[in-house]
Formats: C-alpha cells, structure tokens, sequence
C-alpha cells in the first residue's frame, strides 16, 4: 500500500511534513489519506495544533472515517473537501470545528439534509456547493432557513 505519513517516527519534523502535506495547496502536496490524518489526530491530542488553521484536503482519497480525526483541531477555519468522497456523514465531524470560516464540499456526495447540519456553524462565511447538491428552489429555501444569521456567500 502507500507510504503514509503515520510511518513517521513523531518527532518535530515529522510532525511538520504531516502539517505541511495537510495544509498545502494541493498542486505542491502528494496524496493524502485516512491514516494521515489519524497521525495529525494524534498531534492534536498532544499539543491540540491550535497554529493550525487551513486543512486543504481537496481531491485526496480521504473518506468520512478520516474526518473523525481532524473534530478535534481547535483552530481550523479553513476546510478545502473538493472532489473528496465526504458525505453526509462526515458533516458530523465538521460541525465539531466551530471557527470554521470557508467550507468547500463541492464534488462531494453532500446532500441537501447534510446542508441542513452546517447551520451548527457559527462562523461559516463562505460554502461552496459546487456540483454537490442540485440547485432547486427546495435547496435555496433550505439554505435560507438554516442560515437566517449567517452573513454567508453560497457557490452553487
């Protein structure tokens, strides 16, 4: 199988290279998969990686289960999910990060009830849906009554 960032012995610097794969615009960054992200949990257990506020995670063969990892980085505001196999279930684990300031789930399997759950977040500024729930009136409708206090731009 991959090599995955897990191997690593949980030094400092590799500890950085898993912040760094995680965090890096995708175009400078190799694949990105569940078991890296349980090492970057297990970072975040120890020192809770509060410096850490941008998770670029788009087209990489995370799932819902590598999400669970990531619910309890305090500091993240910026989540990149694009072209991910994320699901409704996985929002479960997004609506833990609560600074969460721009969410892009577009490309993903989401649906309209997963839209519903984002409302949890109180800082959400920006959500791209691109190609992810189809636009119809009933998704307008939704999106404008869970967000009713949100100052928030939606890409569809």
């Amino acid at each position: 199988g991959p090599v995955t960032l897990s191997n690593y012995l949980p030094d400092s610097g590799s500890q950085r290279d898993i912040v760094d794969q995680c965090s890096s615009h995708q175009s400078v960054r190799r694949n990105v998969y569940d078991a890296d992200l349980a090492a970057l949990g297990r970072l975040a257990a120890g020192n809770r990686l509060t410096e850490l506020h941008t998770l670029d995670l788009s087209k990489t063969d995370i799932t819902d289960t590598g999400l669970a990892y990531i619910q309890d980085l305090p500091g993240v505001r910026f989540l990149f999910l694009r072209g991910t196999s994320v699901t409704d279930a996985g929002l479960m684990c997004i609506i833990r990060l609560k600074k969460i300031e721009w969410l892009d789930l577009s490309e993903t399997d989401v649906t309209a009830a997963g839209v519903r759950l984002l409302s949890d977040l109180p800082a959400l500024k920006v959500l791209y849906l691109e190609k992810t729930v189809r636009t119809t009136q009933s998704v307008w409708q939704l999106i404008v009554n869970c967000f009713p206090e949100h100052d928030l731009e939606i890409v569809l």
